[in-house]
């Protein structure tokens, strides 16, 4: 009875050790990365068990790749994972030839350039549906939360900025089945919150006549402009500086997507310098560093800047202007970014203007242009521009023009600094990385001041991403 009752326990201790060591096994089997719908070739889970598949014209299976085959109708396949005497199957329907991607396919292009997702001080909105991919979120992965992550706000949800280093949050990938969502696909987002960010910025050559004791306006809205248009005595402003904000106040996107910011500071000599260097989002706040060197009388003189902020940043805490003394020599150099045409007939894309007669000369080439570039009000800027120069600011100073075509919309650039090889001076400027770009090709036509001090024989422009 006893050597009866000893072979039982064994049997049933072996099938106990077989059954946890299959379990063991499946363990490793991530569901969440095997497609219902696919167009295109995928990788399997990786674990300790095999793959087959029950048609191998269609999926073939290459250790944990599957190969995939479009035929001219959809093709259901069961792909098995095995190991001893345990199988799962997964049914995986092949779209035909010509389909656009299924949605697990969406999904995995989605997390390609959304893992990790930085957040300034705008926050972002993410649309809940893309096409035929819906969207759903929550903020689980983070113990403790007093404040939540992100609103929902109908269409899209709305992550605000949060004073942190990252969170995470987690996304859902759903699909529409016969009038249900179904989920496809789970993953995780990381917040990284961009507490200090550089800014992409225009600026433009006029002055701001702001009134007296006002050293700065931020216009982020028609209704500001307005306010500032009514401070301004027509008897002495410069017409063409009207017609600029007038024209931003009849476009219909230009406060939508920028926000107009004006400095007057004043200085106690009249012989220095003063340039832009930085402008930047820190704490919330819009920081600008003014670039200057000290003058050697005790003339007062107003220095001026009106300055397109790209992006809008209609939210921002304070605006704070810090003038910083530094070397001569990082003054001599200041640049202006418009969007005035393709310029393609011309046989440079770069030029170095000397005197008023080569500047008059390039005038007369770019007259010839009327492929300008989205609103018509900019083509205009760009050539004023070129108009304010006389023989006088020749006497001291060249100008370099040049003259880019980026290949998409979504590109910004601004100037960064500069710096001689030999007698080569090589000017940089930093463009942004955009997430999403645009397929339209965006022409950028660079006026760059250049004081006479400089001496070189060529010029190179540098294009990097900050």
């Amino acid at each position: 009875m006893k050597k009866i009752c000893l072979l039982i326990v064994t049997f049933l201790s072996i099938f106990i050790i077989v059954s946890c060591t299959n379990d063991n096994n499946f363990k490793d089997l991530d569901r969440n990365y095997m497609p219902n719908k696919v167009t295109q070739s995928f990788t399997l889970p990786k674990g300790d068990f095999v793959w087959t598949s029950n048609n191998e014209d269609v999926i073939k299976v290459e250790e944990n790749q599957a190969i995939v085959t479009q035929d001219v109708v959809d093709v259901l396949v069961t792909l098995s994972a095995s190991s001893d005497d345990r199988k799962e199957n997964f049914d995986v329907l092949v779209l035909k030839n010509g389909s656009g991607l299924s949605v697990f396919e969406k999904a995995q292009e989605f997390m390609k350039s959304h893992s990790e997702i930085l957040i300034d001080f705008e926050g972002l909105y993410i649309d809940k549906q893309i096409d035929d991919l819906y969207l759903s979120f929550d903020d689980n992965q983070n113990d403790n939360n007093s404040t939540p992550t992100y609103s929902d706000e109908g269409e899209y949800i709305y992550i605000s900025y949060l004073d942190l280093n990252h969170r995470f949050l987690n996304i859902y990938f759903n699909e529409m089945i016969e009038g249900e969502l179904v989920r496809v696909h789970v993953n995780v987002i990381k917040l990284i919150y961009r507490n200090e960010e550089d800014i992409f910025y225009n600026l433009r050559p006029f002055n701001t006549y702001l009134e007296e004791g006002i050293q700065k306006l931020y216009i982020t809205n028609k209704g500001q402009l307005n306010n500032y248009l009514e401070t301004l005595n027509l008897d002495i402003v410069d017409q063409e500086y009207l017609t600029y904000l007038n024209g931003i106040k009849e476009s219909s996107y230009f406060l939508s997507n920028n926000s107009l910011l004006l400095i007057r500071i004043v200085q106690i000599s009249s012989d220095n310098e003063v340039r832009v260097g930085n402008i930047k989002i820190k704490d919330g706040n819009l920081i600008v560093d003014l670039n200057a060197k000290h003058g050697s009388n005790e003339a007062m003189r107003f220095w001026d800047f009106v300055i397109e902020i790209k992006n809008g940043y209609s939210a921002i805490k304070d605006v704070l202007v810090n003038v910083n003394y530094v070397e001569e020599s990082k003054l001599y150099l200041e640049a202006f970014t418009y969007n005035f045409g393709y310029l393609d007939e011309l046989k440079e894309r770069l030029f170095v203007i000397d005197s008023l007669e080569d500047l008059e000369n390039y005038i007369g080439l770019i007259d010839e242009n009327n492929d300008y570039y989205g609103d018509r009000h900019y083509h205009t800027l760009y050539y004023k521009h070129l108009l304010k120069y006389d023989e006088s600011y020749f006497l001291n100073n060249k100008l370099i023009l040049f003259n880019y075509n980026a290949g998409s919309g979504s590109f910004e650039f601004v100037y960064q600094d500069y710096k001689f090889i030999g007698n080569q001076l090589i000017i940089n400027f930093k463009s942004n990385n955009p997430i999403v770009g645009t397929d339209d090709i965006r022409p950028w036509n660079f006026i760059i001041e250049v004081n006479k001090l400089l001496e070189f024989d060529e010029v190179d422009i540098k294009i990097g991403n900050r």
